[in-house]
């Protein structure tokens, strides 16, 4: 019996089994196989299984040729990611919109308990049978962008893949007067960052607006036997607006690490912005939280080595009163989970002269945390970010039960 004489049901049941490639191939063999082929049954398989795309609704193409117009070439873009701009980073999401691979940066307005705010960056979609990149950012109609692909080698020997986005038109002409650096300005002062330091942003920035270098956002794992779950915060920073943070842990489990994924020119992006130090927690009434000066003073020893973790931290908490005052501080619970000594990094303009200075890491819920520098008389406060975002191949849920 030859192949051919076998039912279209079975072939096309056989075909299934193929990778993308291998039907690919089948496809210039003869004109049978490569009809029962191209079947928009089998490629809608594909879609779903390499590239998590569940529907073509609103592509006005087939599963064919989405797969092997668009995806084949931008489909490894789908997930998180973060950004670098000098000082500055940021973090995009890129996923399937309305037809279209859409790149978006996420951001947290000054009032960290809201939801993170989205504005998009570049589109990838079919146009007369062909995938077309588009930069979306600028004062103008969406114009023509490019995908390109690095592959950087990391320090386990690994390999990453580093996507630049690239806008081929010229932006109106970058200075204050312009529309675009008014439309910027509106879209940046909702994240609380006073108007002086945006415009240093701004000349910082400008120059590599066109072209936008994402490398993939990777999380730890979840660990339920920790105190508090990785994942990603926002908190507030000042004269710097709200930031966006990933907490995850030392190697020995004995620190958590505060890490930036945004950044200011202090602190710049990708550098350790707290370390809590789970060896040294503290229990303490109002009266010891009521100056400055005694929370400087307090010491405890280090934890002997059969400490779990499990104790019971629970304790008062209130916000010394020569601490500023922020808005989001005006609420805060009377009552902490958990408190311990913390080193938070601080340094001059330009990332001068680096050093960590002691405060207090403390714990309200699995959500909320807030850290209390006691040498800049400031308290912040962070949530955890219930975005969902897919890391690395995984759909990671941010928001935890």
């Amino acid at each position: 019996m030859h192949l051919l004489d076998l039912p279209s049901e079975l072939l096309i049941a056989l075909l299934s089994y193929l990778s993308a490639r291998d039907l690919a191939k089948v496809c210039q063999t003869c004109i049978c196989l490569r009809n029962l082929s191209r079947l928009d049954t089998l490629w809608r398989q594909k879609c779903r299984k390499d590239y998590k795309l569940k529907s073509n609704k609103s592509w006005n193409a087939s599963y064919f040729e989405i797969y092997s117009k668009v995806l084949v070439k931008y489909g490894t873009l789908i997930g998180a990611w973060k950004t670098m701009m000098n000082c500055y980073g940021g973090l995009f999401n890129v996923t399937y919109c309305l037809g279209q691979i859409l790149v978006e940066e996420y951001f947290a307005t000054k009032y960290i308990q809201d939801n993170l705010k989205s504005v998009p960056w570049f589109s990838i979609s079919l146009e007369d049978g062909e995938a077309t990149v588009k930069c979306l950012q600028g004062f103008d109609q969406p114009h023509p962008g490019d995908v390109k692909f690095d592959q950087e080698e990391v320090a386990d020997g690994r390999h990453t893949m580093t996507t630049n986005l690239i806008c081929l038109s010229s932006h109106q002409e970058v200075n204050e007067d312009s529309v675009e650096f008014q439309r910027w300005m509106e879209q940046e002062k909702v994240k609380g960052t006073i108007p002086e330091l945006l415009r240093i942003k701004w000349q910082l920035i400008r120059n590599q607006k066109h072209q936008l270098k994402l490398s993939p956002l990777a999380l730890p794992p979840l660990t339920p036997d920790r105190i508090i779950q990785t994942g990603l915060f926002k908190g507030s920073y000042s004269a710097h607006g709200t930031e966006l943070l990933m907490l995850s842990y030392s190697e020995e489990a004995h620190e958590i690490h505060l890490t930036k994924i945004t950044g200011d020119p202090n602190v710049p992006a990708g550098e350790v912005s707290v370390y809590v130090d789970l060896r040294r927690p503290m229990i303490l009434n109002r009266e010891q939280q009521e100056s400055l000066q005694t929370l400087r003073d307090i010491d405890t020893p280090d934890l002997p080595p059969e400490f779990d973790g499990n104790m019971n931290l629970s304790q008062p908490f209130i916000v010394p009163s020569q601490c500023e005052e922020r808005e989001d501080c005006k609420d805060l619970p009377k009552y902490c989970k958990a408190r311990y000594h913390s080193k938070g990094q601080i340094a001059a303009f330009g990332y001068q002269n680096p050093s960590f200075s002691n405060n207090h890491w403390v714990m309200f819920s699995e959500d909320v945390f807030g850290v209390l520098w006691l040498d800049l008389y400031s308290f912040s406060l962070f949530n955890r970010i219930k975005e969902e975002f897919k890391i690395e191949n995984n759909l990671c849920h941010l928001q935890t039960s």
